[in-house]
């Protein structure tokens, strides 16, 4: 059996208030294998960004880690040197946001921020250049030689999100994590940006984290799914079975909310909904 790439145990993250700590996280496990592709469905604070946060060790001032293990390659990520940890990042694990526009720097030229980003890697300047063009080639940006001239506001929407995947896949990670990459595209950009996220974890082998709220999204890259709800993780396993007969109440009312479901099945809603208000009371 292949050993784990990233493996997470009983992970419970706190966020400090006024009135004491806030949990998170409440005993968060997750296992990924090398190539392998996970998505991490639920609803916008259930916990995924936290989680993310925690595995890259970029957790807000006011949040602790209160319990729970983060092992990569076999690795304690929680207790490596912050001097470990950022040369790990990148290299190892790399993130691709929700927003691109806030992942580029908008007052330097798109080449210099591809060539900047392979700082690791012995290479000279020109086969950084012929590196980042190739990526750029790979991602589908058509006339990569002019984009490499240009800044990022100078691009749309959807060409920015394919350079900020050129970029987290240019130091080759181990681990790459697609935090909602497709939220602000359009149905028809959603689906290019995922078959590009497809080929490129098909061609170079690494694993991919992929999150979002959009079940179809996750059924177009995954194999695997995991469901979120108020900081638990609520089912977990083989996208097609959970896809077909979900066990959980908040698994089967993400379901019923697909705008397609037609309005007899969304009928049952209500008590799927005091169901999960139950279970977690």
């Amino acid at each position: 059996m292949t050993a784990p790439l990233l493996e997470i145990r009983d992970l419970r993250v706190d966020y400090m208030g006024e009135g004491g700590p806030v949990p998170a996280l409440h005993g968060v496990d997750l296992t990924i294998a090398p190539g392998e592709t996970l998505g991490i469905v639920g609803e916008s604070g259930c916990g995924k960004s936290t989680l993310i946060s925690a595995i890259l060790r970029l957790m807000a001032a006011n949040a602790r880690v209160s319990g729970g293990s983060i092992r990569f390659d076999g690795r304690d990520m929680l207790a490596l040197p912050a001097r470990e940890m950022r040369l790990m990042r990148g290299k190892d694990i790399s993130i691709v946001f929700q927003d691109p526009m806030q992942t580029h720097n908008p007052v330097i030229p798109i080449g210099r921020q591809l060539i900047d980003i392979q700082f690791r890697e012995p290479l000279s300047r020109r086969e950084k250049y012929a590196r980042a063009v190739a990526m750029l080639e790979q991602v589908e940006l058509s006339e990569p030689e002019r984009h490499m001239r240009q800044y990022p506001f100078e691009l749309s929407g959807g060409m920015r999100q394919r350079l900020a995947i050129a970029m987290a896949m240019l130091c080759r990670p181990r681990l790459l994590i697609a935090d909602e990459p497709t939220t602000a595209l359009d149905a028809t950009l959603e689906i290019q940006i995922l078959d590009k996220l497809r080929d490129l974890q098909r061609d170079t082998g690494c694993a991919v984290i992929f999150i979002s709220h959009h079940l179809g999204a996750v059924a177009r890259l995954c194999e695997r799914v995991m469901v979120m709800y108020r900081g638990h993780v609520v089912e977990e396993g083989r996208l097609a079975p959970i896809f077909a007969a979900p066990a959980h109440a908040y698994t089967r009312a993400l379901m019923e909310c697909d705008p397609a479901a037609l309005p007899e099945r969304r009928r049952i809603l209500p008590s799927i909904t005091d169901e999960m208000r139950r279970s977690f009371l």
